[in-house]
């Protein structure tokens, strides 16, 4: 029968718009210059990660969504690789704005092809 969704369709379909809402949210943040408007947004992306959780933890539960362990190592990896960029981006920021941020552009790229500093 076509045209007929299952509860697995509509939860991934669930799924998918929070995704694209979080990254719309997470884009809006970041540009928004109205402190008020930018909490009203940090609310409601905070909202909508919230809620996809427990949409991705009921398709995980009723084994929609299949994860793949992931190794111990691979963790640690990525663990340490945040915390590098968090530590990099903090002591940019700390600089303050302007200050130090066109030194070296371009001479290497992190990730996304963007300067690393």
């Amino acid at each position: 029968m076509r045209g007929i969704l299952s509860d697995r369709d509509i939860m991934q379909l669930i799924l998918d718009q929070h995704k694209y809402q979080a990254k719309f949210l997470t884009d809006f943040v970041t540009e928004c210059s109205n402190p008020a408007l930018r909490h009203e947004c940090q609310n409601a992306l905070n909202s909508t990660l919230q809620h996809q959780r427990s949409v991705w933890e009921t398709m995980y539960q009723r084994g929609w969504y299949q994860t793949v362990p992931a190794n111990p190592q691979d963790v640690a990896m990525a663990q340490r690789s945040l915390a590098t960029q968090y530590a990099q981006t903090s002591g940019i920021m700390g600089q303050g704005m302007g200050q130090g941020m066109g030194q070296g552009m371009g001479q290497t790229t992190g990730m996304g092809g963007l300067p690393s500093f």
